[in-house]
């Protein structure tokens, strides 16, 4: 069976690579292809754009699939070309792939299919797009309408940025005439990944989630690029969430298509941003992405080309798409410069020691100059690795970077730790669920217990003894211990100070006299005199949150939330402090959602508040 590849990246790499693996007899050919595609086929010196000059060499050499890697070939008609002639060519028609080449017939399919996608305007104008642009409120994302490789996206934190970025695209001509039109859209928060699903006109099957890494350096710092690496499968994403949302982006797209006239066949590439239980499409692609295509391969364990010779067939429904039970990362070595203006020609080094199991190094960049490996382009290779988990599949690819060079080379460090950071918050979100659930579970009675042990064991501390100054911080959610610390003191005849958090805004600021008496009366049933907040904070002798405190140094050594430690770190650092070992339990302010939780978002959305809230306290 003669089999012809069409591109030379490090997507077409992997595509020939997984070709090359089939059960049946294949004989493999790839259009114009790269030094390392050379160890799996034989190379055709033809552009992948060429269209007339590859039709006529499939004709003659009699080829019974093609398969089409990059996006260019699709938007010059291909597949038509092909298909006229009864060749088999794996991808969509040029009219098909408008849901690509076009993002404003892409969104009126989407709003035809009912697709959940981002509120958005198209312009022809760049003088409309600038007063459209100076109306919108907050981020906007600014999107040249046709091809771009990838890097015609701008995300635009202010108004003066978006203007310039619609003059870049219409005035400037930056992406060619991919500018003419051009789309502003929302922008959204949340986490972003891909769905690549095969496709046959009628049927789709989803292929795992992947999280491509666009910006060119860390932290997300720096332009967008073709993407600087990938993982698969997404961790944080439910099976059940996957699901809905490859029906609600995918299928409903392909059964409309259908319905037009104007079957999809190849892969349909849908770009969400998911953000909690919803995703919404910000774009689609119609082909193999890259480089998710580099993580995908590796964890497909049917025969590829089966899959490819069913979708053209339109026989997917009854052909079986199987992926490993694993993990795969990738990360791209690109050139100095890129995605800007890069160097190329620098001979590549140590590509030999790379010889880990389920570790592949797929050229995207490369050739051949004096018998020596050279880089050529602006993503040079892309490393790729297999195994049981997402952290060991990392390990292998950094290993394997490790002993590759070339002059300029860099490279992302942080890729997949997105998808650790949220694995790591949804656990501590089950440990923090199941032991409210245990708290939850104690009676009325072993409650009371509890809190006059954890109150007798304060009151009995030498500090507490001593000290004539009490700072004990309390808010309206705070269970009984602290209340009835304050009741105690004023008995003994200290003097009490109650700085409070506002339970609708979270601002932290001095409790009046008569609303510190409320509250305390609301949970001792008796009212509570206490004294304003003194000037400085820093005279008190003991400071009490909700039964925990800090040592001398200002750490945490009792249990507690975040918000209190981030004040009192703040306010008195330096004030001596005890801490009560015991649990407390919190009334969520959001229903079903843990206390803790609630209380993490506050100081990631207060972050910038909290210290000039202590300063005005201090005041």
């Amino acid at each position: 069976m003669k089999v012809l590849v069409i591109g030379s990246g490090a997507r077409e790499h992997a595509l020939c690579w997984k070709i090359r693996q089939s059960r049946k007899k294949i004989d493999l050919f790839c259009a114009p292809g790269s030094p390392g595609i050379a160890k799996l086929a034989t190379l055709v010196p033809i552009s992948a754009t060429d269209v007339q000059q590859l039709l006529d060499y499939a004709l003659k050499e009699e080829m019974d699939l093609t398969v089409v890697g990059p996006e260019a070939p699709l938007e010059l008609g291909i597949v038509d070309a092909f298909e006229s002639r009864e060749l088999a060519i794996f991808g969509p028609t040029r009219a098909a792939a408008m849901l690509e080449t076009s993002k404003s017939f892409a969104k009126k399919i989407m709003q035809e299919a009912g697709v959940p996608m981002p509120f958005y305007q198209e312009f022809s104008d760049a003088a409309a797009a600038t007063e459209w642009a100076k109306k919108m409120k907050g981020k906007m994302v600014v999107k040249a309408d046709g091809l771009a490789a990838g890097k015609g996206v701008t995300v635009c934190e202010t108004e003066e940025e978006a203007i310039k970025a619609i003059h870049e695209a219409m005035t400037y001509r930056k992406f060619g005439s991919a500018g003419n039109k051009i789309v502003i859209e929302e922008f959204l928060e949340g986490e972003e990944v891909s769905l690549l699903a095969f496709c046959d006109g009628k049927t789709a099957k989803p292929m795992p989630l992947a999280q491509d890494h666009k910006k060119a350096f860390d932290f997300d710092e720096g332009p967008n690029t073709g993407g600087m690496g990938a993982y698969a499968p997404v961790p944080f994403i439910s099976r059940q969430l996957e699901k809905k949302v490859f029906q609600q982006t995918i299928q409903s797209v392909v059964s409309l298509m259908h319905k037009k006239g104007t079957p999809f066949k190849g892969i349909l590439y849908a770009g969400l941003m998911v953000n909690g239980n919803e995703a919404r499409v910000l774009e689609y692609n119609a082909r193999f992405g890259d480089p998710e295509t580099e993580v995908l391969m590796p964890l497909l364990k049917s025969d590829l080309v089966d899959i490819l010779l069913a979708c053209c067939r339109q026989k997917l429904a009854s052909t079986t798409v199987e992926f490993r039970p694993q993990s795969a990362a990738c990360v791209v070595a690109a050139s100095k410069g890129y995605p800007g203006p890069h160097e190329t020609g620098h001979p590549i080094h140590g590509m030999g020691s790379v010889c880990a199991p389920d570790t592949v190094v797929f050229h995207a960049g490369t050739q051949e100059k004096e018998g020596n490996l050279v880089s050529s382009g602006g993503r040079v290779l892309v490393v790729s690795a297999m195994d049981k988990t997402l952290s060991l599949a990392l390990a292998k690819t950094y290993t394997a970077l490790a002993s590759i060079q070339f002059n300029g080379m860099h490279y992302r460090k942080d890729i997949g730790q997105r998808a650790f950071k949220k694995e790591l918050s949804d656990k501590k979100t089950k440990i923090r669920e199941e032991k409210r659930k245990k708290r939850s579970a104690l009676t009325n009675s072993q409650r009371k217990q509890k809190s006059a042990e954890i109150v007798e064991r304060l009151l009995q501390t030498p500090e507490f003894k001593k000290a004539k100054n009490i700072m004990a911080y309390m808010n309206y959610s705070s269970e009984v211990e602290t209340p009835a610390i304050i009741q105690q003191a004023l008995k003994q005849k200290k003097k009490v100070f109650v700085p409070f958090v506002d339970p609708k805004t979270h601002h932290i600021h001095p409790t009046p006299v008569s609303a510190a008496t409320r509250y305390t009366k609301d949970f001792l049933g008796i009212p509570v005199p206490v004294s304003p907040l003194p000037t400085d904070p820093k005279k008190m002798d003991l400071v009490i949150v909700a039964g925990i405190a800090f040592d001398e140094s200002g750490h945490r050594i009792g249990h507690g939330r975040g918000l209190y430690d981030k004040f009192l770190k703040t306010v008195s650092p330096k004030c001596h402090k005890i801490a009560l070992a015991f649990e407390v339990q919190l009334t969520p302010e959001v229903p079903g959602e843990p206390h803790d939780v609630r209380m993490d978002k506050i100081i990631t959305e207060k972050r910038e508040i909290l210290p000039q809230k202590t300063k005005e306290i201090i005041k």
